[in-house]
């Protein structure tokens, strides 16, 4: 004889004769399956649950990680060539006879005219 869950938990089933009645043990059985996988569930739910907390966590330093790198690189001064640096901003004629400097950079600095010749 075939028994469905849904039989064994109304409790439905004719009475067996000359037999042990299995009902109950049938019963306290799928009881005992169904807690245990509740549990599990339950134990899923928790873990993923963690895994989000710790994920989100993570993003969460990463952002702020970020976003205060990007306002220190913002207030960063720029490099400046060291001549600059040594006439406090200003052009004098220090910077003007350096060999870097070269006003029209299409020409090139030193001039190759004399030496051609």
């Amino acid at each position: 004889m075939k028994v469905d869950r849904e039989t064994l938990s109304s409790g439905r089933l004719p009475p067996l004769k000359g037999r042990i009645d299995f009902r109950t043990v049938i019963c306290a059985w799928l009881n005992k399956k169904d807690r245990e996988q509740q549990e599990r569930r339950r134990q899923k739910e928790v873990a993923e649950r963690a895994r989000q907390a710790e994920r989100e966590k993570r993003e969460e330093a990463s952002r702020a990680g970020f976003e205060a790198w990007r306002e220190q690189a913002k207030s960063r001064p720029k490099p400046m060539p060291v001549i600059i640096l040594e006439n406090h901003g200003r052009l004098g004629s220090t910077l003007r006879n350096s060999p870097s400097w070269n006003p029209v950079p299409w020409r090139s600095v030193t001039d190759t005219s004399d030496t051609d010749q």
